[in-house]
């Protein structure tokens, strides 16, 4: 089996429900935001939008689960979940999260998963 150049676990660590899981190779966050029109009785053109809360995509690329025996089976049955990255000093907390997808190569019992895609309605940064 190739080696996977993983970071060490001090560098970008993740947790689940605040547990150490193990570490990853990077990740990228976008934002998402919807706009409500209010209209008015009668009118063509809106009088108003409002902002809906905003929502979380975050992108992992090379989970290494094998820090705490997690395996592929065990995190796809994580359903409203919290994630946390930590990363030089800092932590980024996502609440309410739930997959989108996730490596579909992987197998039940590997350790390390090429990429995983999630949504998170919360962040917080501490």
């Amino acid at each position: 089996m190739p080696q996977i150049p993983v970071r060490k676990l001090s560098d970008v660590e993740i947790l689940y429900n605040n547990e150490p899981i193990g570490s990853i190779r990077s990740y990228d966050v976008k934002i998402r935001r919807k706009f409500t029109a209010i209209q008015s009785y009668g009118e063509m053109e809106p009088i108003a939008y409002v902002a809906m809360p905003a929502e979380y995509i975050i992108k992992i690329k090379q989970l290494y689960l094998g820090i705490t025996g997690l395996t592929y089976a065990d995190m796809v049955s994580w359903n409203n979940f919290t994630l946390t990255i930590k990363e030089n000093g800092k932590s980024v907390v996502f609440k309410r999260c739930n997959w989108l997808e996730i490596d579909t190569n992987a197998k039940a019992n590997d350790e390390s998963i090429k990429s995983a895609l999630f949504f998170a309605q919360e962040r917080e940064v501490v």
